[in-house]
């Protein structure tokens, strides 16, 4: 066996034995606490029901809601309303970030009325959460805003 071959072969094992102990692969994390880990669930710290508002070019100031439930990645965690643009749908846990959650946003009141299938990321700051919603193929409409907690559930 060569050294390159005995190389890879070391690699290999260790890449497997840090994946099964759930360390960081990408940033070649020891699992030290100094490290972040992966997570595939929504933090505690957004799991409430929330209330603000956003601003759109298009639009304006607008109010809506949204309720964050405990969940995995992939699964629905949550809802949104948009009472003046009169359309709501449910959000799918799409990615965990440190201190940020993206969620897939899916219309299924007012489909006419909104756009569908919007990313938004949820950023803590503070006590409040900042607000960014976007769409791969609606690159000129982009909403911002803050939320604050309405109710915060137990954890």
């Amino acid at each position: 066996m060569t050294y390159m071959n005995l190389f890879v072969a070391v690699l290999l094992v260790s890449f497997h034995a840090a994946k099964s102990q759930n360390f960081e692969i990408d940033g070649f994390s020891d699992g030290s606490p100094d490290h972040m880990t992966v997570q595939d669930s929504v933090p505690s710290d957004f799991i409430g029901q929330w209330a603000g508002h956003a601003y759109e070019a298009d639009y304006g100031e607008w109010p809506f809601n949204i309720h964050i439930s405990p969940g995995k990645q992939g699964t629905i965690v949550g809802t949104v309303k948009y009472p003046s643009l009169k359309c709501g749908g449910t959000l799918t846990l799409e990615e965990v970030g440190p201190n940020r959650i993206y969620l897939r946003e899916r219309i299924n009141k007012g489909v006419f009325s909104c756009i569908n299938m919007g990313l938004i990321e949820l950023a803590l700051q503070g006590e409040a959460i900042s607000f960014h919603w976007t769409h791969p193929n609606h690159m000129e409409s982009e909403a911002k805003g803050l939320l604050a907690p309405e109710i915060k559930e137990k954890r």
